[in-house]
This record gives structure tokens, sequence and C-alpha cells, in this order.
């Protein structure tokens, strides 16, 4: 398919950095030449959207947040930790209501809801890759405030018992409603970081500290 390079100006609202981007956007006419034998495909209808999105100003904003800590712990029992169920066990105001899990613990494509009550808020929870000791990825639908989350921890082995955790968090806004609540979050650690680890340390939840 022919097409051409087009430079696009995009301001990370994470960083505040404008950043340059390149996208390839296919000539009109909408037709893939012949390869391999293969026949023609008419793709103006998917053109045209590519086009039209690309040449028009992205109206919702992003943030992606990364937040480190280290833990006195192996990757094996912090990782024990992550589970809708264990989490409050550790984290001041957590609560959860489980829709699907077959162990009642963190699974592949395990389903639940945190209510309005919950300290981080309300959501739909769905995680979508459980990799034992190492990485947890979960998609956050919080439809109250028109926004997704991508969530994401990764787990690197000091090799001595402990570990270090990597918290990146991705939140882009469905709507002009969303965009305002992306302003207005704090680039702050969370405050479940520490909590985690006074549970590691002490096997019981860390007392909330007065706002």
């Amino acid at each position: 398919m022919q097409g051409n390079a087009m430079p696009m100006s995009k301001a990370d609202s994470g960083t505040g950095i404008t950043k340059s981007l390149h996208f390839f956007v296919p000539e009109s006419g909408g037709w893939e030449k012949e390869r391999a034998g293969r026949k023609m495909m008419n793709t103006t209808r998917s053109d045209e959207i590519v086009r039209e999105f690309l040449t028009k100003n992205v109206p919702f904003k992003r943030k992606v947040q990364i937040f480190d800590k280290e833990f006195s712990a192996s990757p094996q029992e912090v990782f024990k930790q992550f589970c809708p169920s264990r989490e409050a066990d550790w984290i001041n105001g957590w609560t959860v209501d489980l829709i699907y899990t077959q162990t009642g613990y963190a699974e592949p494509l395990c389903v639940f809801r945190t209510p309005e009550s919950n300290i981080l808020g309300a959501g739909l929870w769905i995680l979508t890759k459980v990799e034992p000791d190492k990485a947890l990825e979960a998609i956050v639908f919080q439809e109250d405030k028109d926004i997704i989350e991508f969530f994401k921890i990764d787990l690197i082995d000091n090799g001595n018992g402990t570990c270090k955790g990597i918290w990146t968090i991705t939140l882009t806004a469905t709507s002009e409603r969303g965009n305002s609540v992306i302003e207005q979050i704090p680039d702050r650690e969370p405050a479940f970081l520490e909590e985690l680890e006074y549970f590691l340390k002490h096997g019981e939840l860390m007392e909330p500290k007065k706002r």
C-alpha cells in the first residue's frame, strides 16, 4: 500500500514534553497492490477512519505514572499479596466484590469490582496477566470517572531474599470529564506501597495515617 508519513506534535500530559510523532497515512484510493498472487482488497473505509483520526487533534488525555518500591521480602512472598481478596489484609479501606474467580484469589481473567467505598474508588477490574512471582497486569474500568486504567506490576528479584516492585499505571480519559479527572491526579507515591512493606515486616495491617 502506497502512503505518506505524516508528522504530528502531541503533548504528553504526564510530562508536559511535546513529542514529534510520525504516522503512516495511506494514499487515497484504498486498494492494496496485489502481492504473491493475492487478490486486491478495498481498504477505503478503514483508510478513511485512520486518516480522520490522525488529522484531527486527539481530544482525550493520557497520563502515565511509574512508582518503584524496595521490599524486605522475596518476590514469592510479595506476589502472594497481589490478590483482590488478600489486599483487604494490608490496604486500609480495601473493599471488594468478587465477580468471577475459580479460587477466590488472583488468577488470569479474574473479574472483580471495587465499590465507591474502596480507598481506590469504584472500578471494574479484569486481571489480564498473572505470572507468579514476576508480573501482574489488569484493566480497570472507572466508569464513574470516564477513565480506563492499565495497571502493571513487575517484581525484580534482588537475589538476597528481597525484591523491587515497579508499578506502571496508564490512565486514559474517554470524555471531557475524564480529562478533568486526569488533570487532578497527583504524582505522589500511593500509600498502599508503604502499607504493603509494613504488612510484609509485621504481618498486620498498618494503622491508617491521619489525613
